[in-house]
């Protein structure tokens, strides 16, 4: 069985953009600690992907960033990783994690 067939549990708050960016926001600082199990489903999407060095990816919803420093390795030194999420709070969490790794040359980081 896929680890991607497992149920996806939506927050029932999330009824609009401004409630789904507080939410986001207020969590981004803990997210990881909470949500562990999705690094799974992200090795999977690695997998399935089969990214090559020299690629440029786009990433939507990177959150804390948690795939995106795997992202970031994989594209290699020739490769580009454009990273997207909805709060900037999120992207922080990003940002911290890419720079520690030595990876900011490979990333671009952007809120929408």
């Amino acid at each position: 069985m896929s680890t991607l067939d497992h149920p996806i549990i939506v927050e029932a708050s999330h009824q609009n953009e401004e409630r789904t960016k507080s939410y986001y926001t207020s969590y981004a600082a803990r997210y990881d600690w909470v949500t562990g199990y999705e690094m799974a489903h992200h090795e999977e999407a690695f997998s399935l992907a089969a990214i090559q060095d020299g690629e440029h990816v786009l990433e939507v919803a990177c959150g804390t960033g948690r795939a995106t420093v795997e992202l970031a390795r994989l594209v290699g030194p020739n490769g580009k990783l454009d990273a997207l999420d909805l709060t900037e709070a999120m992207l922080q969490q990003a940002r911290q994690k890419v720079q520690t790794l030595g990876l900011s040359d490979r990333n671009a980081l952007c809120a929408c």
